[in-house]
């Protein structure tokens, strides 16, 4: 090839004779000589060859351009041929240049498009694992397919590239089908462990509410039979008062039924006002307990068992405390009888038994029989 190349060495007196009488066929043998040497593209060797070739054309192509401006230098009155043979020389050159070289550039366009085409597939591979929105495991999968799919090919010298990127992607998309599935059963485990304590719960409410209805049980059958006892005593008391205060009962009617006139005109006004307080106090308390309700809703719904458990208790505090004041309401109610059935009988045991009745009035009226009193 160097004895080929021989051509390209610049005879200055052969440039000038050509500048002066005409370039053309000392630029044409140069062609035939360059364009008949054989050149291989497709080999390092080759390239670098077509490479000094172009380079070497260049050179020449300046030299004789350098030439060119000598003569123009010294042959002023034909500087516009020589000009013009320049111009043609660096066409004819660079456009031989161009196609010299042309081999050599478009296999290095090809090479750069053909590893172009591998990165794009890489960083495809790698943009699989990534996201803008909340994968499911079916997008996961599907991504895991489309790796695979894009691996199935031949990547020559990429191919350690490729594997790590296509390892990443697998390993992340892995990861998070990984995460996907244990966060699935912790909430299985989670749905799973909140009904069975609500079973228990319902369990627990039910044994609950056998207990109370058996304690009810216990407490009602005491409290009937305490009722029934209470009752006899009460009746025999009762009579034994009634024979005393029979005779009294029938001077007090006539004012008993002139007071008890006036008695229900008075409570029939009474208790419109009575009805009229209650049903404002129940309306305002109707709109306070809506208002608690709704602020306490909340709370009352997390302790509701224990508030339950609470209620039950309280009312069968309530119920033995109710039980003990009626017992005692009742022991009282005997000891005023008995406090008037006493002063009574000591007046009838006096010296007024034609003035009974009268004593009997003037010595409530002056407040000598407890508990009695007159309304005029």
């Amino acid at each position: 090839m160097n004895a080929q190349l021989q051509v390209l060495e610049v005879k200055d007196e052969m440039v000038i004779t050509g500048f002066k009488e005409g370039i053309n066929d000392y630029v044409t043998k140069i062609e035939e000589e360059i364009l008949s040497i054989d050149t291989d593209a497709s080999t390092a060797k080759g390239r670098k060859d077509i490479e000094a070739l172009g380079k070497r054309i260049n050179k020449s192509k300046n030299q004789m351009d350098k030439l060119g401006k000598e003569v123009v230098s010294e042959w002023k009155t034909k500087s516009k041929k020589v000009d013009t043979e320049r111009k043609i020389s660096r066409d004819r050159l660079d456009a031989l240049r161009e196609k010299v070289e042309r081999p050599w550039k478009e296999y290095e366009e090809r090479v750069l498009v053909r590893e172009q085409g591998f990165l794009d597939k890489i960083e495809a591979i790698q943009s699989l694992s990534l996201f803008d929105f909340h994968a499911e495991k079916a997008d996961l999968n599907i991504r895991l397919g489309q790796i695979e799919k894009l691996m199935d090919v031949d990547w020559e010298e990429f191919n350690k590239k490729a594997e790590e990127a296509y390892q990443s992607s697998k390993a992340t998309l892995e990861s998070m089908i990984a995460d996907l599935e244990e966060k699935a059963a912790l909430k299985l485990k989670a749905e799973k462990e909140q009904k069975e304590r609500e079973e228990q719960i319902r369990k627990d409410a039910e044994e609950l509410a056998r207990k109370q209805e058996k304690e009810q049980a216990v407490i009602n059958a005491k409290k009937a039979k305490q009722k029934a006892d209470d009752d006899a005593k009460a009746l025999a008391e009762k009579v034994k008062a009634d024979k005393i205060t029979e005779q009294i009962a029938k001077d007090k009617a006539i004012a008993d039924a002139k007071q008890a006139k006036v008695d229900a005109e008075i409570a029939s006004v009474k208790a419109k006002i009575d009805a009229e307080n209650q049903r404002k106090a129940d309306a305002k308390k109707a709109e306070d307990d809506k208002k608690l309700a709704k602020e306490q809703a909340e709370k009352d719904k997390q302790q509701a068992i224990a508030d339950e458990k609470a209620r039950v208790l309280d009312e069968q505090t309530k119920a033995l405390a109710d039980a003990k004041a009626r017992e005692s309401d009742k022991e009282n109610k005997r000891k005023v009888h008995n406090d008037i059935l006493q002063v009574i009988a000591t007046i009838l045991n006096g010296d007024h038994a034609e003035a009974m009745p009268k004593v009997i009035v003037k010595a409530i009226a002056k407040g000598k029989i407890p508990h009695l009193t007159i309304r005029y």
